[in-house]
């Protein structure tokens, strides 16, 4: 009896529909360890296998693009927000269904990143939020209180105050961490100021005179700049990366009060009862009474080379379902970008609120196909210039700004042209 039970079981089980899902990953173990038992639960519910596979930020796109091209592609696939575009041009994503259910979006400008030519083709998943994480007991110390953290120059003063206090105890500290390397995690500090600012990204089009090259621009570097020479500090310690630069910030040792993070970090251990209560979550200082923080993420998509696309949509309406999205802000720190649940069941807790109410109001890059090589160029362009004239402490840095953001302009407008003349080749207009 029981062999014939475990027969029927495998024929069922080789019945089912074989799906190749592939997910992006922040914490690559313990993320695995959860949505493999997550397929399992799911299997149970749905009628397919899955074939998972986690891949890191810094590989994925590659990857995809690898897949795609040489018709291995997954079935289901997360995506960074901005790539969508960029596959959608390529039509490599299936549009949803009129039948799949979205639930409501917390940031308007994730409606503009999963629509393509007028059709929906990805569903949010996780999201990310940059806010100012500040050491609590060195502001309560100093009495640097709230609405001294609101401006650029309230913020500023709080940093000179904390500079002084601690040069007079003899110890070097640097007020603001952000990290100098050469990755993209520079590039979206950077505009969050940027955003903090008022700036907005304009629409990009062939033919442009100018994207970057402008006195906004000029003063966020120039404000970061003196924010970040201020201390007189050895700025070394900044010349590593996100991840160590945080971990040292959570440290007791008290190198940096303030980290420009996204936020993820403190809700996994918020929602884990491991959070340092020491760090409490503000928003970024901004410049002007409406400037935006900035926000990203990843979305879910399915093919459109997959085979059982009706499936593929129904097993991604379970990924993105509430459950799902709470049980990953407990395991990974996942944002929800979603209205209700899981914000409503923590709104007691102010950081929780401040991380909601931030990505609400939050702003992403530009949508454009070629947006990932556009991404490519002002990030070496960005974080070469924190790295090579802040962090060298150069004497004329304050004189390079203007030449940097023109040649990053020439890059990505010629980029830019190229794509039209491209465009132009296809549909035979030349």
């Amino acid at each position: 009896m029981r062999e014939t039970v475990l027969i029927k079981m495998k024929v069922m089980k080789l019945r089912r529909t074989k799906l190749k899902i592939w997910i992006i990953g922040i914490n690559i173990e313990p993320e695995s360890k959860y949505l493999s038992q997550l397929m399992k639960r799911l299997e149970q519910e749905l009628p397919f296998q899955a074939e998972l596979r986690l891949l890191t930020w810094n590989r994925a796109f590659d990857t995809l693009m690898d897949a795609l091209k040489n018709d291995s592609a997954p079935d289901i696939f997360s995506i960074g927000t901005t790539w969508v575009h960029t596959l959608g041009y390529l039509q490599y994503l299936a549009p949803l269904p009129d039948s799949f259910k979205m639930r409501p979006l917390l940031a308007p400008w994730l409606n503009d990143v999963i629509r393509v030519n007028g059709r929906n083709h990805a569903v949010p998943f996780l999201s990310e939020v940059y806010v100012l994480m500040a050491k609590q007991k060195t502001l309560d110390t100093l009495g640097i209180q709230r609405d001294d953290l609101k401006d650029w120059d309230s913020f500023f003063a709080s940093c000179m105050k904390i500079n002084e206090s601690f040069r007079t105890r003899g110890v070097e500290q640097i007020p603001l961490a952000m990290p100098l390397r050469p990755e993209l995690g520079t590039m979206h500090r950077y505009f969050t100021w940027l955003f903090k600012s008022g700036w907005t990204f304009p629409p990009l089009r062939p033919g442009m005179d100018s994207i970057f090259r402008n006195e906004i621009s000029n003063k966020t570097l120039n404000f970061i700049s003196r924010l970040l020479l201020s201390s007189g500090a050895d700025l070394k310690a900044l010349n590593t990366d996100t991840q160590s630069l945080m971990e040292r910030f959570e440290s007791p040792e008290n190198a940096f009060t303030f980290f420009v993070g996204n936020g993820n970090a403190y809700l996994m251990r918020m929602m884990n009862k491991s959070v340092n209560k020491d760090i409490v979550l503000y928003p970024v200082p901004s410049l002007v009474p409406d400037g935006k923080t900035f926000g990203g993420g990843s979305v879910l998509t399915v093919a459109s080379a997959c085979k059982h696309q009706e499936l593929a949509w129904q097993v991604v309406e379970k990924l993105s379902s509430e459950e799902v999205m709470t049980e990953l802000s407990t395991s990974i720190g996942g944002i929800s970008p979603y209205e209700g649940g899981f914000w409503d069941k923590h709104s007691g807790d102010p950081n929780i609120c401040l991380l909601k109410d931030e990505f609400s109001h939050s702003n992403s890059y530009v949508h454009h196909p070629v947006w990932y090589v556009i991404e490519q160029i002002m990030g070496d362009a960005i974080a070469f210039f924190f790295w090579d004239s802040i962090g060298k402490k150069n004497s004329d840095s304050f004189k390079v700004y203007d030449k940097m953001m023109e040649e990053l302009d020439n890059k990505v407008i010629d980029v830019l042209n190229m794509m039209w003349e491209l465009e132009e080749d296809e549909t035979g207009r030349i």
